[in-house]
Formats: structure tokens, sequence, C-alpha cells
């Protein structure tokens, strides 16, 4: 039984590496070419986004949006959230030294 098991584990592990073998060896001519063709044409374009008028567009995007989330959310000086109101909490004071039979008490 043991013996099973272990070469069952053997031919797994066994099986594991040779598919990561065989997927970085095809991986690795699809990464060459794409950093030899893609990856100019990418840097090229992302660098266009950080020209001065897009840049402008963006960064007031960002802020026009903090903005307006920030004015949904209304909160006063005490930095609780207005339109709130607490939920008041009945308590009942206990004796000391008396138990207390839970499933009563929530009943």
């Amino acid at each position: 039984m043991a013996l099973s098991l272990l070469c069952m584990k053997l031919v797994l592990i066994s099986t594991g590496v040779l598919s990561v073998v065989f997927a970085v060896k095809n991986s690795v001519p699809l990464v060459v070419d794409f950093s030899t063709t893609q990856a100019s044409s990418i840097w090229s374009g992302f660098c266009s986004w950080l020209k001065p008028p897009f840049l402008y567009v963006i960064i007031n995007g960002i802020i026009i949006s903090i903005t307006a989330s920030s004015r949904f959310y209304n909160t006063n000086r005490h930095g609780t959230t207005i339109g709130t109101t607490p939920v008041p909490v009945r308590t009942t004071p206990v004796p000391v030294g008396t138990t207390i039979d839970l499933v009563a008490s929530l009943l």
C-alpha cells in the first residue's frame, strides 16, 4: 500500500515538473517576440498619455471624482455620520453572585 502511494506521488510530481518545463519552453519564444515587437509600441502609447494635455485631464478627473464622492458622505464635526441615530441599548442590572440563564434572558 505504501509503495503504491509512493509511486503515485512520484508519477504526479514528475508529471508536474515536465508540464512546467514544457510550458516554459513554449512561452519563452512568445515573450521574446512580444518584447521585440509590441513592447515599444505600448511604451510609446504610455508615454503619450503623460504629455501635458492628457495628464491635466486625468489629474482633474481624479480630483473631481474625489470631491464628488466626499460630498455624498456627510459627517459632522464629531466624526459621526449625519442622518443616522444611535440605537438605544437596553440594559438591566444584575446583582453580583447570581447566575444568568442566557436563553431565558433573550426571550
